[in-house]
């Protein structure tokens, strides 16, 4: 199993890799537990991205980058949340756009 972003508008869906669920459990999750970064946590089982939530997500992302530019070996790691606070930054959430984490 692997963690996406799927971006769905007007009936089109578009898929955003995150990370396999080894690396998401291993890597993510140790800093999302470490720096209490609760939506992050809920990415593992997944949840709707709307315009109510993206703004915290997009912060903890943000926070998990910074922990992350510590730790050994998260190069692609890092590369990986550019690409989704980016997304999730450009996504506008109309009547025909939603989006899922998980």
């Amino acid at each position: 199993m692997s963690v996406a972003l799927v971006i769905t508008h007007a009936g089109n869906k578009r898929l955003v890799p995150i990370a396999p669920e080894e690396i998401f459990r291993t890597r993510w999750l140790r800093g999302a537990t470490s720096l209490g970064l609760g939506l992050i946590e809920q990415m593992q089982t997944g949840f709707d991205v709307t315009s109510s939530n993206c703004h915290g997500l997009v912060g903890e992302l943000s926070k998990l980058r910074s922990w992350m530019s510590s730790e050994p070996d998260c190069n692609y790691d890092i590369e990986r949340l550019d690409v989704l606070i980016a997304e999730l930054q450009s996504t506008k959430f109309e009547d025909k756009t939603s989006a899922f984490i998980g």
